[in-house]
């Protein structure tokens, strides 16, 4: 009837299959969401108009992702991981690179990058795992302590005698080293393969002139 009044609301968001769905932004006759419609004195049609926005999907083990949501069709969506991730001590892990799915998705080595979301998109992180060599010596410019790829060869070692004041010096006597496959022994320099975090401590016997 000419006058009377109707509520009129349209639920948002709406689905449209995986990854894509649809906002609400406006009514035709200017109302909001829901709102009181009069019947005018003559038919009219009311359109609720709507907005397509996909999905960026981020996935990663490590680095604390960012950029996960969802965005307006045709813009433009950051993401991102921080690189390197701590773990357990002594451990770290080291972004090598994403793998993204999607049309105008990203595929490539840098931390953070952008996409233009012209359609769902799901970005995939891959790591490295690296352990930490540590070597401690008080004499001998110690050299290898460092971060190493998991199973990677890591040399290390120090110079020997070491001198110090007048008439004294310090000779190597060997190395204790905790950790799986560590090296504990005589040899001034030596390789350990960094199957876990690894400690190599120096001792020294000192000799006067």
């Amino acid at each position: 009837l000419q006058g009377s009044t109707h509520q009129i609301s349209v639920s948002s968001p709406q689905s449209g299959g995986a990854g894509t769905r649809y906002v609400y932004t406006s009514w035709s006759d200017g109302g909001a969401q829901s709102h009181t419609y009069t019947v005018p004195g003559a038919d009219q049609v009311v359109t609720a108009n709507f907005k397509t926005q996909y999905q960026l999907t981020v996935n990663s083990a490590h680095g604390s992702p960012t950029g996960a949501g969802w965005y307006d069709a045709g813009s433009s969506a950051p993401f991102g991981v921080t690189t390197p991730s701590a773990g357990s001590a002594g451990t770290r892990f080291v972004l090598t690179g994403w793998t993204g799915t999607g049309p105008g998705s990203y595929t490539g080595s840098s931390a953070s990058s952008s996409v233009t979301m012209n359609g769902p998109i799901t970005e995939e992180a891959s790591w490295k795992t690296q352990y930490q060599l540590t070597v401690n010596s008080a004499h001998g410019s110690p050299t290898g302590a460092g971060w190493y790829d998991a199973g990677s060869s890591a040399p290390f070692g120090v110079t020997t005698p070491a001198f110090g004041g007048a008439g004294t010096r310090y000779v190597f006597t060997g190395w204790t080293g905790t950790g799986t496959g560590s090296y504990t022994g005589p040899d001034a320099s030596r390789t350990v393969t960094m199957n876990n975090p690894i400690t190599e401590v120096a001792a020294w016997k000192t000799q006067y002139y």
